[in-house]
């Protein structure tokens, strides 16, 4: 297997085996954004000791509300890259290998009169948002992406959140397997390119959970209840 986040790997490999590399197939796994839309805890369930946020109780209210208008999670969603973050583990010309727009393969079925699932599901996404007009979500490309489109759904979220919230920016906790190298410079690419695009607006602070998988994962997934979910957002909820 060639790492292709390490350039010089990658050059390597390309001159000695030029014509002997093949990209194995996308697995069968999806992963996608998830927000926590009534969130109530604000440190690990199994460790009351390690608190996943800096903010005070205003600033709490504020993402809560926040997260609950559409456009600011579509403002959230379009400002990450997906290609950034996969960069990270890929290298460049890797990173969109295994992107997927959809929660299964664009080509997951085909009906009688020849439409895939991918262009029925992309006439629906037209339809419940006007400004999604002409996205393309084929696999391999990061399709949802689109910084203009972000600045522009989060300036609608303002106006329509109004004096609900207290002040701007929103800030996001997100947790981070601190001890994964791969995961927490993933991380350090996501927050770059969502605060690239809306930084106005979001505040992405990265958690840093020390220890083994287990922790990291008792934030958002290995949890009793939901009410002991205690981050804001994490790209990293999935299934297959």
């Amino acid at each position: 297997a060639i790492n292709g986040s390490l350039p010089d790997v990658v050059a390597k490999a390309n001159e000695l085996y030029a014509d002997n590399q093949y990209k194995s197939m996308t697995t069968a796994t999806s992963y996608w954004g998830a927000f926590n839309f009534d969130r109530q805890s604000y440190a690990l369930f199994n460790d009351p000791s390690v608190i996943t946020t800096t903010k005070d109780d205003a600033q709490k209210a504020d993402t809560k509300t926040a997260i609950l208008n559409k456009y600011f999670r579509l403002a959230v969603y379009a400002a990450f890259s997906t290609k950034a973050h996969e960069a990270v583990s890929k290298g460049e010309e890797r990173a969109l290998d295994a992107a997927r727009n959809t929660l299964v393969p664009y080509t997951f079925a085909v009906t009688s009169d020849g439409r895939t699932y991918g262009s029925i599901l992309t006439q629906y996404v037209e339809e419940l948002e006007p400004a999604f007009k002409g996205i393309n979500l084929d696999d391999g490309q990061d399709a949802w992406y689109n910084p203009e489109r972000a600045a522009k759904f989060a300036a609608k979220a303002k106006e329509e959140l109004g004096d609900t919230i207290s002040a701007w920016p929103i800030i996001l906790d997100y947790p981070v397997y601190a001890s994964n190298e791969n995961q927490k410079n993933g991380a350090l690419a996501m927050e770059k390119s969502i605060e690239d695009a809306i930084g106005e607006y979001v505040d992405v602070n990265l958690v840093y959970l020390e220890g083994n998988s287990s922790v990291y994962y008792s934030a958002f997934y290995n949890m009793p209840t939901g009410a002991d979910n205690s981050i804001d957002c994490a790209f990293g909820a999935g299934w297959g």
